[in-house]
């Protein structure tokens, strides 16, 4: 009887547990305060985490990881500059089914060279608030390619003076889904004046846009 009594006691306190220990709650993880390294942060954040920088310059080529985080700024991209650790790897690499859970937020991002500033590569993630430029690539896409099934959001970013052989400022491929509203995209150039390209955004042919009307009114407001 007493084994009983005692298992279901037992029993009845981690119920208790369960329904009553409450919330847990998102933290923020500041850069430099916690970690020197934007990419530590990331590493040490989980689901529902934010990853908050401070102004400065980061050398760094991040990846999330899969992580349903958010990377933001405090103040946004006149202060705060993202450059590849190398001049040949993405700056952000969106790579593990990422989704709108994922968010990056409030950069300057540029010097990039032989491939992209941001890669989407079968992601959904939301980039927003970030000005992207001086990144060239002799290849496709400069600023932002998004490839294999990728579904990202792309939203009040500024992409500038980018180089590609095609889609300089955004590259769609790989029967990608995108939504890209409301950026303000001029002076991205082709290699060359390649003929066959387009310099501001390219899409493969195989893809679709989720806000194509935006889009369009967007487009109209591209100057060179």
């Amino acid at each position: 009887m007493g084994s009983g009594r005692t298992k279901m006691a037992t029993w009845i306190s981690a119920l208790y547990v369960v329904l009553y220990a409450g919330p847990t709650f998102a933290a923020t993880i500041g850069i430099p305060a916690h970690y020197l390294k934007i990419q530590l942060g990331i590493d040490a954040a989980v689901d529902g985490d934010t990853v908050l920088v401070s102004p400065g310059m980061y050398v760094e080529s991040l990846n999330f990881k899969g992580k349903a985080i958010r990377l933001r700024s405090v103040s946004g991209p006149g202060s705060t500059i993202l450059e590849p650790a190398t001049a040949r790897l993405p700056v952000v690499l969106f790579e593990s089914g990422e989704d709108t859970m994922s968010v990056l937020e409030g950069f300057a991002i540029r010097g990039t060279r032989d491939t992209v500033a941001i890669m989407c590569d079968g992601s959904g993630p939301i980039i927003q608030d970030c000005e992207i430029s001086d990144c060239i690539n002799d290849w496709v896409g400069a600023a932002i390619k998004c490839d294999f099934w990728a579904k990202p959001i792309i939203r009040y970013n500024d992409i500038h003076h980018n180089e590609s052989l095609i889609g300089a400022a955004v590259y769609v491929n790989g029967y990608s889904t995108v939504e890209i509203a409301y950026n303000i995209i001029h002076h991205n150039i082709l290699i060359n004046n390649n003929p066959g390209g387009e310099s501001q955004a390219y899409d493969d042919g195989n893809n679709s846009w989720d806000t194509w009307s935006k889009h369009v009114l967007l487009f109209r407001r591209i100057f060179f």
